[in-house]
This record gives structure tokens, C-alpha cells and sequence, in this order.
């Protein structure tokens, strides 16, 4: 079972570490999903010069952290709230960059 979005920021602020763990769980079709990822990244990473980041613009102030999502981002999460709902694809689209982050492809 995929925990809700609501259960997993109760489980950050609770337990890091179990977090960490738990947003690591594979998911049904995760396989077919990050491969539609890896796509998307790849197609806009040809179309910025081989570049492709998590995040653009990020300014880190004492109080504030601010900073512009890419194009890429918009178009995984229509992807997953079409695929799961709005609510669960919201929990997978989280799951799928925390892999990618592992993955270090972005």
C-alpha cells in the first residue's frame, strides 16, 4: 500500500529515517514509469544542450527558499495525476524523483 501525501510529510516530520525508506518503496508499474521519465528528461535534456536540472533559479535566503521548477517537471506531473488521480499520482511523482535523485540523472 502507497502511503498518502498526507501520511508521508507526518512521517518526515516524525522520522526521517523511515521516510527515507518509505518513499523508496517501489510502486505497481514503476518500472513503466521511470522509463517515461528517463524519456522526458532525455528529450529535454537534447533540447538544452545536454543540460537538465531538478530545479532552476534556486536562491536560498536565511528565511525563504525560492526557485522555478523546469518544463520537464509540468509534464511528469500531468503524467502521474493522469495515470493515479490527482492525489496519488502526487505521492508517485514524489517516489519516481527521490529515485531519480538517487539515480542521479537530474
Amino acid at each position: 500500500m502507497i502511503l498518502t501525501r498526507e501520511e508521508l510529510q507526518a512521517l518526515w516530520q516524525e522520522n526521517i529515517e523511515e521516510y527515507r525508506g518509505e518513499i523508496r518503496i517501489p510502486w505497481p508499474k514503476m518500472n513503466d514509469d521511470m522509463a517515461w521519465m528517463r524519456v522526458i528528461i532525455s528529450d529535454q535534456a537534447s533540447q538544452a544542450e545536454g543540460k537538465v536540472t531538478l530545479f532552476e533559479n534556486l536562491k536560498v535566503t536565511d528565511d525563504c527558499i525560492t526557485l522555478k521548477l523546469p518544463d520537464w517537471w509540468k509534464m511528469v506531473q500531468i503524467y502521474f495525476q493522469e495515470k493515479y488521480g490527482e492525489k496519488l499520482g502526487q505521492v508517485i511523482m514524489e517516489k519516481a524523483l527521490v529515485r531519480l535523485a538517487d539515480e542521479k540523472l537530474v
